[in-house]
């Protein structure tokens, strides 16, 4: 048993080694790479065609976290009106009540798109004393498009937990936000 497992280790640190040293840093691999036709030349990275702009975030964080002081047994928060995915906007208006720990999260959604609808979580954020947010449940909203006549491309989709995070954190909150991620 013995010689079986200083044999492993042994081909395990070969293989470290080789996988080390085998070619210098910034070198190209070799092996099953595609080769170009005769007389083409091949771009570099710096080459190649950039995007004028940067690809749009799906998740969305709030900026700002609303106070929350430990000594207040009510807390409000207020997104206002963020883009997300394009031009999809969603808002959360929060409210946490410490002493029970319960949330009252109302999400507004806006779809300026004339056939696409616009469809969002928002998630409750809790800052607390240990350097670190926990987060509350993820609420789903959806307003359908402008042009769509079985719903209005606005919608306020309003929902009230009974259990905002886990207990052991709710002495520690200092600050609420909420994070809007396309659904």
């Amino acid at each position: 048993m013995r010689r079986i497992i200083t044999g492993c280790l042994t081909v395990l640190t070969t293989l470290a080694v080789v996988a080390l040293t085998a070619a210098p840093a910034g070198a190209e691999p070799s092996g099953s790479q595609a080769s170009a036709p005769a007389g083409a030349e091949r771009a570099t990275v710096e080459q190649m065609p950039r995007p004028e702009t940067a690809p749009q975030v799906t998740v969305r964080t709030s900026a700002y976290f609303a106070d929350c002081p430990q000594s207040a047994g009510y807390c409000t928060y207020d997104s206002g009106w963020e883009y997300y995915d394009g031009s999809c906007q969603a808002r959360t208006q929060l409210a946490w009540w410490r002493g029970s720990n319960t949330v009252s999260i109302q999400v507004h959604v806006y779809s300026p798109f004339l056939f696409a609808a616009c469809r969002v979580y928002s998630t409750p954020q809790f800052a607390t004393t240990f350097n670190f947010t926990v987060s509350g449940g993820s609420f789903y909203a959806m307003a359908c498009s402008a042009t769509d006549p079985t719903c209005s491309n606005y919608q306020i989709w309003s929902y009230f937990d009974n259990s905002g995070l886990h207990p052991f954190f709710v002495p520690y909150v200092y600050a609420i936000s909420a994070a809007h991620t396309k659904a």
